[in-house]
This record gives structure tokens, C-alpha cells and sequence, in this order.
């Protein structure tokens, strides 16, 4: 959590404790700091091209893929993610300064719940950053540009979500 001055007195309380006992020590003080800790929303890296706002303001789920330098996997990636039975979601591929030929891709697909930005390269953190921050979903959901989800997916984790709000 950046708090260094905590994780040394975490640490000396739990080396106080029983030795057997302290990693579940420390993870249950670790996550009692972290609810603790003040949210903040993630800064976007600098966009230089964003197209495609979906038609539906507020989706149940967004999903961010970040791209860099894999245009070849892309269609398949995006329409794994569109395709989905669960349909309140939109789709932010944000292209992390690589080649423009992913844009092209999801001009092709010609899906309303598209949306792409193109940033200046900053690495797959940056990307996630700038996906996140544009995000209108209720659930963020990350998908890698080299992988696909199964036709249920989202649907099973979006219900799992509803059905359980302390997981929230």
C-alpha cells in the first residue's frame, strides 16, 4: 500500500505473535489496511486517439483489453468478448502505443459496444490505467490480447457478483 512505516510495525507485531500463526496474521492485518486504505481512481496516460463511445451509457460490465503488438489475435480476442451470452457490457481495447492495425480490426467488427484508445507506449500498467479510468461498467474485467473468454463467462462472474455483494 506504499505505507512503509505500517508494514514495519505489522511486521513486529507479528514476529511477537506465534510463528505458526503469522501468515495468517499478517494477511488478515494486510487486508484490514488495505479496506482501510483510500480509494483512488487510476490516472490515464495521455490518449491520442479514442473512437467508438458504446451507445449504452452505463453497461453492466466493461471489459479492458490491452493491446501492444499482437493485432493477429484480436479479432478473435474482441469477439470472444462480444459474442458473450451476457450482452450489457462494452468493450475497451486500448492500444498501448503499438501498430495502428488494431484499430482497423475493430472498425471491421462494426460493434456499437466498441471502444478504442490509442495512448502513447507506457507499458501494460499504463494501458489497464487508461481502460479503467474510461470504464462505465458496474465490473471491470480484464482480458489479455493472446486470449479469449468461453461463451458464459461473463454471465457467470457478472451473477456471482449480483448473487454476492460482500465480494464486492
Amino acid at each position: 500500500l506504499g505505507d512503509t512505516e505500517a508494514a514495519v510495525g505489522l511486521l513486529d507485531e507479528a514476529l511477537g505473535k506465534n510463528p505458526n500463526l503469522m501468515p495468517a496474521y499478517i494477511n488478515n492485518r494486510y487486508m484490514k489496511l488495505a479496506l482501510d486504505a483510500p480509494i483512488k481512481k487510476p490516472e490515464s496516460h495521455p490518449v491520442v486517439e479514442d473512437w467508438g463511445p458504446p451507445d449504452t451509457p452505463n453497461p453492466k460490465v466493461t471489459v479492458v483489453i490491452p493491446t501492444y503488438t499482437r493485432p493477429d489475435f484480436l479479432d478473435k480476442v474482441a469477439r470472444s468478448v462480444l459474442d458473450q451470452s451476457f450482452r450489457d457490457l462494452e468493450l475497451i481495447v486500448v492500444n498501448d502505443g503499438g501498430p495502428p492495425d488494431a484499430g482497423e480490426i475493430l472498425r471491421k467488427i462494426g460493434d456499437n459496444r466498441v471502444r478504442y484508445i490509442v495512448i502513447e507506449h507506457g507499458g501494460i500498467s499504463a494501458a489497464l490505467n487508461t481502460g479503467v479510468v474510461h470504464a462505465r461498467g458496474e465490473y471491470v474485467a480484464y482480458l489479455d490480447d493472446d486470449d479469449i473468454y468461453l461463451y458464459d463467462h461473463i454471465e457467470s462472474l457478472a451473477g456471482y457478483m449480483d448473487a454476492h455483494p460482500e465480494a464486492q
